[in-house]
């Protein structure tokens, strides 16, 4: 309250702070207490107000797998592609990149915002039976990177074998 008696027991003041419209910064005021006929008055009580800023949305990677895996032939065709979603688990905009370690794999799209889908391809041109690993990185702007193991088993091509039988007849030898 902003007036009141007392006799002789002690009384308390409450005092709250109105937020609204106030920006992040250190506010100081004072409280002024008097009493006539006091000997000790006014007393001044000092008080600040410190107001953060608010926190800012954290973005968060999601992911829709854990790993991919791919099994092909040597010489064969390239197996199917793959497809995994991007997502923001968090707060904010999730401006992400994509990227990858391995010459085999491929990723479309590399780049987007918040929620998207990407596809990772393998090309087996030239390689050898095999496993072969990689990674799919996932980054963004405040956020953790994430990453995402690719796993590729070629197997080995069939052979052919080619083979030509001849047949002759003798003609007009001499003996």
């Amino acid at each position: 309250s902003a007036s009141g008696t007392t006799t002789t027991e002690t009384d308390s003041i409450s005092a709250s702070v109105n937020l609204s419209g106030l920006a992040a910064g250190t506010y100081t005021a004072a409280i002024t207490v008097a009493a006539s006929g006091a000997t000790n008055t006014p007393q001044v009580i000092p008080v600040s107000l410190t107001v953060s800023a608010a926190p800012t949305a954290t973005p968060i990677i999601g992911l829709s797998v854990a790993s991919l895996s791919y099994t092909g032939t040597a010489g064969g065709a390239n197996p199917l592609s793959q497809s995994f979603i991007i997502s923001n688990a968090g707060g904010g905009t999730l401006t992400w990149t994509a990227g990858d370690s391995a010459n085999w794999l491929m990723l479309s799209p590399v780049t987007g915002t918040n929620t998207g889908t990407v596809t990772a391809s393998v090309n087996l041109t030239g390689l050898a039976a095999g496993t072969y690993s990689g990674t799919i990185t996932i980054a963004a702007t405040g956020a953790t990177s994430r990453t995402l193991p690719v796993s590729l088993t070629v197997n080995p091509g069939t052979t052919t074998t080619n083979s030509v039988t001849l047949n002759w007849n003798e003609i007009g030898r001499a003996h």
